[in-house]
């Protein structure tokens, strides 16, 4: 909990897509068309510090803001329950962050 900057090695940092669902708890969701997929495969790639997270986020990221919000939340928990039937609830967004 302390100190965890001399312990960061950004060099090691990954970042896995998965298929389907993963988790419970989502803290943010990006909307990419399959044929931007590139681009934002670069853009992350290429984020160095805030401000390119922050470009990111306005092409590729869903804020709570949006108008697209709830109905794209909506959708991704028919999506689970019509994968997932067993197994399938409702997402908790108490971590959503907007940054």
């Amino acid at each position: 909990m302390f100190g965890e900057a001399s312990r960061l090695r950004p060099e090691e940092d990954t970042l896995s897509v998965l298929p389907g669902h993963v988790g419970s708890y989502p803290n943010f969701v990006f909307i990419v068309d399959e044929e931007e997929l590139p681009v934002f495969v670069d853009s992350i790639r290429g984020i160095r510090g805030p401000s390119d997270f922050s470009l990111l986020v306005a092409r590729f990221g869903l804020r709570r803001t949006d108008a697209r919000f709830w109905d794209t939340l909506d959708w991704l928990h028919a999506d689970r329950r019509q994968r997932e039937p067993t197994t399938a609830g409702i997402y908790d967004i108490g971590r959503y962050v907007d940054p």
